[in-house]
């Protein structure tokens, strides 16, 4: 679970964000009409500067909707992968799913709906409990679309391979001694004046 300071600031700038987009907006078509005098148009920039920086869109991170966590993000999803990992080991329970995350059962559960939403993971329920894994359908046609471009890359990393290998055997590189340092130290003295 990510700090609360983390995702309160990161809230921040969303609302920043959206109370100056229409302002930014407007300066940054300015500043990009070359049809305006250049002084115009250096004025739009230098207003554009003085907007608070975060209320620029770049500033706001990705953040997942449950956890807050910022890391492993899955955008269409509005959540981190970390589950997802899980179950590729096997078949867990809410409550092992939760544990590693240091999230309530609730914010767990609210995770699960949204994979399972998107057709990631199926949830089986067996009494009072309820089992999660790893649905492999959208998973394989994901697996099968980069599969036909791995051949495409693997091709070209293996001539790169072959050309980096050529291009070292071509021109070795030379190790400096440490004689030859401390020759060129001494010439450098000898020019300045000095005595080493």
């Amino acid at each position: 679970m990510a700090k609360t300071s983390s995702v309160n600031k990161n809230n921040h700038r969303r609302k920043l964000v959206a109370q100056y987009a229409a302002k930014r907006k407007k300066l940054k078509e300015l500043a990009a009409d070359l049809s305006k005098q250049p002084e115009e148009r250096f004025a739009a920039r230098l207003k554009l500067a003085q907007l608070p920086r975060n209320s620029s869109a770049t500033r706001v991170r990705n953040r997942c909707e449950l956890t807050g966590r910022s890391r492993g993000y899955y955008r269409k999803l509005k959540v981190c992968r970390n589950m997802l990992r899980e179950l590729a080991s096997g078949e867990r329970t809410v409550g092992q799913l939760a544990e590693p995350f240091a999230i309530s059962f609730q914010a767990a559960s609210k995770h699960i709906k949204v994979l399972e939403h998107a057709g990631l993971i199926r949830r089986e329920v067996r009494g009072r409990t309820h089992l999660c894994r790893l649905a492999p359908g959208p998973l394989a046609s994901a697996h099968q679309w980069l599969s036909f471009y791995e051949h495409f890359w693997t091709e070209h990393l293996d001539l790169l391979e072959r050309l980096l290998r050529q291009d070292a055997r071509k021109s070795p590189v030379r190790k400096k001694s440490r004689t030859s340092n401390k020759t060129s130290k001494k010439a450098f003295a000898r020019k300045r004046g000095r005595k080493q």
